[in-house]
């Protein structure tokens, strides 16, 4: 295996820190689940709340779902009258610490980067001392959620808009023998991010569908010179014409270690010193590769 494959915004670089998940398919944590609002008036929108480029920032998974908007780790829990069961209800979902991310447009689509994060599991890069945060977070509580942000994430006008979008995706894409989830995620009883506990990870959502859609149309892009393809990226350019796209929370994963990739020379210091700086970190040298 290639411990340094190539990723929509490269590869890792040498001398640098990276929260990362290594979830298989035995594990009793779903590598991608979706977290997709309903596309209306049921979305946990980060439009107002900006995460910098290689700004990990903690969040409190629990209380944005219960909220439904950007709850902090630092911020006060506050729970209103009868939000007590809810917030005990999402500890059974996900956890109350982790972590959020916003990926670049320039990068990934929605769509690109989930297929990514289930292939190889999720890996980003950080700053040491946001690594030795969230280092001392996975000391207290182990694997901790990393949610994700995407600008490119619809907000329909409407109810109608949302139905004549959703007509034409089912129209181009084969059909499935199970009834799609029209309602946030988090909505349903059966979803969570935990495979021990047989939660769905959200893939029947209606907007998978969608953005599996977006996904293709973006790659039409660069082959749209044949005539057929032309014709379906004007299509598809009309179709979503008028949808308003909007930084929301789309997807999660889980982060099971913080990694430090050695340097090309002087290792052994650089990995004593990491090791000092923020104990309990793994250590990667990128120019060994296991078959």
């Amino acid at each position: 295996m290639n411990r340094n494959p190539e990723r929509g915004c490269g590869t890792k670089k040498n001398d640098a820190y990276y929260l990362e998940g290594d979830v298989g398919d035995d594990s009793p944590l779903w590598a991608w689940t979706w977290v997709l609002g309903d596309g209306l008036d049921h979305v946990i929108s980060i439009a107002r709340y900006q995460i910098p480029t290689r700004g990990v920032v903690g969040i409190n998974p629990a209380v944005t779902l219960l909220k439904e908007c950007f709850v902090g780790d630092r911020d006060p829990i506050v729970l209103g009258i009868g939000e007590k069961e809810g917030y005990e209800y999402f500890l059974t979902k996900t956890k109350n610490a982790g972590s959020a991310d916003h990926i670049g447009h320039q990068y990934y689509t929605p769509m690109s980067f989930a297929r990514e994060v289930m292939q190889y599991g999720p890996s980003r890069r950080v700053p040491p001392q946001t690594a030795a945060f969230f280092a001392n977070i996975f000391q207290r509580i182990g694997p901790f959620p990393m949610f994700f942000s995407h600008s490119q994430i619809p907000l329909f006008a409407g109810i109608r808009q949302r139905d004549a979008i959703y007509e034409i995706v089912d129209e181009l894409l084969p059909k499935t023998d199970y009834q799609p989830w029209l309602n946030a995620c988090w909505k349903y009883d059966e979803w969570g991010q935990y495979a021990i506990k047989n939660q769905d990870a959200g893939h029947k959502h209606y907007l998978v569908h969608t953005l599996d859609i977006l996904d293709f149309g973006a790659r039409l892009k660069s082959v749209r010179r044949e005539p057929a393809l032309n014709e379906m990226w004007v299509r598809l350019r009309k179709m979503f014409g008028n949808v308003r796209f909007e930084e929301q929370i789309f997807g999660a994963s889980w982060m099971t270690k913080v990694i430090y990739t050695l340097p090309l020379e002087n290792k052994e210091a650089a990995a004593e010193k990491a090791l000092a700086e923020i104990p309990g970190i793994t250590i990667l040298d990128l120019e060994e590769q296991v078959d």
